[in-house]
């Protein structure tokens, strides 16, 4: 009688023109017994239910699944990721340079590949200049294996680099097609003065704050990685750079020597974050000013992997804009702006009479002032922050020879 009750619901659920007064008549005519039976089918799973009830097993099992994946993902990348309890001062970089004894004490230059800088071509011949250091930069990815240069896919990395282009530290202005990569301490304010000039930005508001921050109110960031890579291909890309020991000692002059002045440079703010982790880590002598000294700075960047831990103000190039994955139009040397950027303008066609020269300013190894700072380094730390930048000098023809030169005498620590 159980199916016969079913049944009868079915009839009462499913017959759309049933008279409700002819289905509570044959209910009636059962016993009642069927009538328990009618309220027990209601708890009865029907195929529909069952159904639904296998489809959300399967999604339970799939989302398990899901999160043991995820799961043993961050496992691996807990197990291979440097040790988090470990000071930032502490996670070494494997030294793969020359030893010391290899090199002749007054013959210092690393004998693959040659750094000595070419003769550059006219000022007019900017197509001529911009070619060779492109080739330059491509030629260098080929060596190390980084980027879309890379002559061995699917194998082990030689060189650690950034696996995607920085696109959110770029600056896009698509008005005039412009894209820069900004590279700190390397003209960069030099760079967002003229590209917020270009956009209208009055003299007194760039004078009312950093640059930095009125360069990204007009230059918003690009969120979307593949819109930042049509703008970035539709656009003149520009990056600028500088001898990498002048940069780092320029770093080093702006933001740690001295805590006490330059606060709107943000010298407590580095002071703490980095200062004094390195004096802590680093300080061997008898110095009673806590900021670190140059020297002590120096071993720092030499110990320490800078594509995890770093800053923008002495990150490596490479890393930075990722000239190895991307195709720069322009790069220009701040040993040569005033040539590169007259050359820019033209090709660019940009009208623009006057570019500021707030902070491009260069020492040149062989000044006062370089030999001040160099002159406190050992031979040994000279040829481990050689190591640390040796892809951007090779990269953008810089020679580390005048700087050795500075301390031809000096015998390893």
């Amino acid at each position: 009688m159980e199916d016969g009750a079913c049944t009868i619901e079915a009839v009462r659920g499913n017959s759309s023109g049933a008279n409700e007064a002819g289905l509570e008549v044959l209910v009636a005519a059962q016993p009642p017994a069927s009538v328990r039976g009618i309220d027990e089918c209601h708890a009865r799973p029907r195929p529909h239910r069952v159904l639904t009830g296998m489809a959300a097993h399967r999604k339970l099992k799939n989302l398990l699944l899901l999160l043991f994946l995820l799961g043993s993902v961050f496992l691996l990348f807990l197990l291979t990721r440097p040790d988090p309890s470990v000071p930032v001062f502490q996670a070494v970089r494997p030294f793969r340079g020359l030893q010391v004894e290899e090199v002749d004490a007054h013959s210092l230059e690393p004998p693959r590949p040659s750094t000595e800088i070419p003769p550059d071509p006219p000022a007019e011949d900017i197509d001529t200049r911009t070619a060779r250091r492109r080739e330059r930069i491509a030629e260098t990815c080929r060596r190390h294996d980084l980027g879309k240069h890379k002559r061995r896919p699917g194998l082990p990395d030689r060189t650690r680099e950034p696996p995607f282009p920085n696109f959110h530290i770029f600056y896009f202005y698509p008005k005039e097609r412009l894209a820069y990569c900004p590279i700190y301490k390397a003209g960069s304010t030099t760079w967002l003065w003229f590209m917020c000039q270009l956009a209208g930005v009055s003299n007194a508001t760039l004078r009312s704050r950093q640059i930095s921050e009125v360069a990204r109110d007009t230059f918003p960031e690009v969120l979307l990685p593949w819109n930042a890579r049509r703008l970035m291909e539709k656009s003149w890309s520009v990056m600028i750079v500088r001898h990498p020991f002048e940069r780092i000692l320029s770093a080093y002059r702006d933001k740690l020597e001295n805590s006490s002045i330059g606060h709107e440079h943000g010298t407590l703010f580095y002071y703490e974050r980095f200062g004094k982790n390195i004096v802590k880590r680093f300080r061997r002598e008898n110095v009673t000013h806590p900021e670190p000294t140059f020297a002590e700075f120096v071993e720092y960047l030499t110990r320490t992997d800078l594509l995890l831990y770093s800053d923008e103000h002495w990150v490596p190039y490479y890393i930075q804009c990722t000239p190895c994955l991307l195709d720069f139009t322009f790069v220009i040397k701040l040993e040569t702006f005033q040539e590169d950027m007259a050359g820019f303008l033209r090709k660019t066609g940009l009208d623009y009479e006057d570019v500021p020269r707030k902070h491009v300013t260069s020492t040149g190894p062989t000044g006062d002032v370089a030999r001040k700072y160099f002159s406190t380094l050992s031979r040994d730390l000279m040829l481990r922050l050689y190591e640390t930048y040796r892809i951007d000098l090779e990269m953008f023809e810089y020679s580390v020879q005048p700087y050795l030169q500075l301390f031809p005498d000096l015998t390893s620590s």
